[in-house]
């Protein structure tokens, strides 16, 4: 994809940022700037030091016993680190021109001879693996659009677009 963007005209690459979120324009490019983001939000949602800004229902008593006796952090979503890595950096994903689709990789072994398939889909069942940070990428991304059309340097949208112009010099 050959673009150009002068982003001395702030309003314009505005427009585009709305043709994109409006699925009109193709972002391929920009979801794959915003994967290294992506999987920042995923290790923080399954950081074994924030159980409680998961959102997610809390292990039994019991359960958590049995994983400190274990000698694992009692958190959520902690234990080998199998399925943190499967919705991360090792997830799939499939950038189209309007979407970018991400799953679990499902295909990852856990070390305890299951597939994370299968420990995926029972903690998918009472945790949803990416509701908060699909909340968290659309808030970001908000954030992101007002600090680029400030004039802010400090955004993503305004590095990832120098870098492309960089590549067209």
């Amino acid at each position: 994809m050959r673009f150009h963007i002068d982003i001395e005209n702030k309003d314009e690459v505005v427009r585009w940022l709305e043709r994109l979120k409006n699925g009109t324009d193709d972002a391929k490019p920009f979801w794959k700037a915003l994967t290294p983001t992506i999987i920042k939000f995923v290790d923080t949602q399954f950081d074994y030091t924030s159980d409680a800004k998961k959102g997610w229902r809390s292990l039994t008593a019991k359960y958590k016993a049995w994983k400190a006796k274990k000698g694992f952090y009692p958190g959520i979503g902690t234990m080998t680190g199998t399925l943190r890595e499967g919705a991360g950096e090792q997830a799939k994903k499939k950038y189209r021109k309007k979407e970018l689709l991400w799953s679990v990789n499902k295909g990852l072994s856990t070390g305890a001879s299951k597939r994370l398939g299968d420990y995926a889909g029972f903690f998918h069942k009472d945790r949803p693996v990416y509701d908060r940070i699909a909340l968290r990428l659309d808030s970001f991304l908000g954030i992101d659009i007002k600090k680029f059309n400030s004039g802010s340097h400090n955004s993503i949208t305004y590095n990832w677009l120098r870098d492309e112009l960089r590549k067209l010099q």
